[in-house]
C-alpha cells in the first residue's frame, strides 16, 4: 500500500458479547435449540466453501455468487463466529474476501455469478433465455463487499488486513457511483444483450438497503465523509419505496416485495412492512428468515418463525429453499445465511452506528475502522 497509513481504532456495531447477543427475543429454552441450528447452518456454508475461498451457492454446485448469494452467506459466518467464538467460521468469511478480491475487475465490477472451476462469469438459463448472456455492477454485489469487510475487521482486530482490501471495497462502491448512481437512489446492474451493454433501469427498494450498509461499511472503513452523506440521502428518500407503508419492489414495479417487508425493517429499524409480510409468507426460507430478522430488529418476538426455519433445515444443515416440492431440494447458501441471522435474534445491521465517526482516542465503542492519510485522498 505503499504511503497508506490506516489506523485501527474502533469496532463495528454494538453487538454485545456471549449470550446476549440473542437481545432476549427468542425465549430462554429456544436459545440453545436456536444456536445450534444456526452453527449447523454455518457449518454447512463452509462445506460449500471450495479450497480458493469461493462459496458455492449449494453443496456440488458449481455456481458461485450468483446474485450476491455469497456476500449474504458471509454476513452469517460472522453471525456464527460472533455467537460461538469458532474462528472458522471468521476465517472462511477471510478466504471468501480474498476470493472475491481475486475476480473484480480493474474497473471494480463483479459479475453476476462465477462457475467453477476456472471461475469465468456466467448467467442462469433464465436470462440466457432473454438473450442476456452476461451480467455485472449488481448493486448488492458491489456493496456487500465493503459491508463484509467491515464485519471482519470489526470483529478480527485484523487491521493489515484491512489495509490491504479497502482498496477493493472503495473500488466496488466507486463502481456503483459512476455506473448506476442517479443522484439519489442506484440503478439494479448492467446487462449483456446483443453484444451491446445496457443498464437495468430498475431501482430495487432491497438492492438500495444493500448499497446503504455498503456505504455506511465503507465511510466508517476509511472516515470519507462524502459515502455518508450519500447513505444519507438514500435513507432519506427511502419511503418513495412505500405504498400504506408496505415496501415496493422497485420504483417501476410498485408491487409488494416479501423480502423487501422484512430485509429493510432489520436494518433501518422500522416496522413498516412487517405485518403485511407475516400476513403473507408464502413457504420460502427468505421470506421466513426476512420476516425473523425484522420482527427481532424491532423487539418482537420471532418463535414460530424460527420454529418454521428448524422444520425446513436439511440433515447437512442447509436450509430448503422453499417448502413448495418443486424447489424444497435446493438448499442455497444465502438462505442459510439469513436463516443464520434469525436464529441469533438478529444481532446486527450497521445499528447503533454514530453519525459522525469519532475521533482517535475517543472513548466512544461505535467509531470508523480506518483513518486515511491525505496520499489515499
Amino acid at each position: 500500500m505503499g504511503a497508506k497509513r490506516l489506523l485501527m481504532i474502533g469496532a463495528l456495531v454494538a453487538i454485545t458479547a456471549g449470550s446476549s447477543g440473542y437481545s432476549g427475543i427468542a425465549s430462554s429454552w429456544s436459545i440453545s435449540e436456536h444456536r445450534i441450528r444456526a452453527i449447523r447452518a454455518a457449518e454447512y456454508i463452509l462445506r460449500c466453501q471450495d479450497s480458493n475461498g469461493a462459496i458455492h451457492d449449494a453443496l456440488d454446485n458449481p455456481g458461485i455468487n450468483m446474485d450476491n448469494n455469497m456476500g449474504y452467506a458471509m454476513a452469517g459466518l460472522i453471525a456464527a463466529y460472533r455467537a460461538s467464538g469458532d474462528s472458522r467460521y471468521l476465517a472462511g468469511v477471510r478466504r471468501g474476501l480474498e476470493w472475491l478480491a481475486l475476480v473484480q475487475e480493474s474497473d471494480g465490477a463483479w459479475h453476476w455469478g462465477y462457475l467453477a472451476p476456472d471461475y469465468h462469469p456466467f448467467v442462469s438459463e433464465y436470462y440466457r433465455s432473454m438473450g442476456i448472456v452476461d451480467i455485472k455492477g449488481v448493486e448488492a454485489i458491489q456493496a456487500y463487499f465493503a459491508y463484509n469487510l467491515y464485519l471482519y475487521v470489526s470483529l478480527s482486530g485484523d487491521d493489515a488486513f484491512g489495509e490491504q482490501y479497502v482498496p477493493f471495497a472503495r473500488r466496488g462502491i466507486e463502481y456503483l457511483l459512476k455506473h448506476n448512481y442517479d443522484g439519489r437512489f442506484f440503478y439494479s446492474s448492467w446487462q449483456l444483450r446483443y453484444q451491446h451493454w445496457r443498464r437495468l433501469p430498475e431501482h430495487y427498494s432491497a438492492g438500495q438497503g444493500d448499497v446503504y450498509l455498503g456505504l455506511v461499511a465503507l465511510w466508517q472503513l476509511t472516515g470519507d465523509s462524502r459515502y455518508q452523506k450519500i447513505a444519507s440521502r438514500l435513507r432519506e428518500g427511502l419511503p418513495l419505496f412505500t405504498r400504506r407503508s408496505v415496501w415496493m419492489t422497485s420504483l417501476r414495479n410498485p408491487i409488494p416485495y416479501r423480502f423487501s417487508n422484512g430485509y429493510l425493517p432489520y436494518i433501518f429499524r422500522t416496522a413498516d412492512g412487517l405485518t403485511w409480510l407475516k400476513a403473507n409468507q408464502d413457504g420460502s426460507a427468505i421470506a421466513a428468515s426476512a420476516l425473523a430478522i425484522g420482527q427481532q430488529a424491532n423487539g418482537i418476538r420471532a418463535d414460530r418463525t424460527l420454529t418454521f426455519l428448524g422444520e425446513i433445515q436439511g440433515v447437512h444443515g442447509g436450509v430448503a429453499f422453499s417448502t413448495d416440492d418443486a424447489n424444497a431440494g435446493y438448499y442455497y447458501t444465502n438462505d442459510a445465511g439469513f436463516a443464520i441471522l434469525a436464529w441469533l435474534g438478529a444481532p446486527f445491521a450497521l445499528h447503533g452506528v454514530e453519525p459522525e465517526p469519532r475521533k482517535l482516542g475517543s472513548k466512544s465503542p461505535k467509531t470508523r475502522l480506518f483513518e486515511l492519510s491525505e496520499s489515499d485522498e
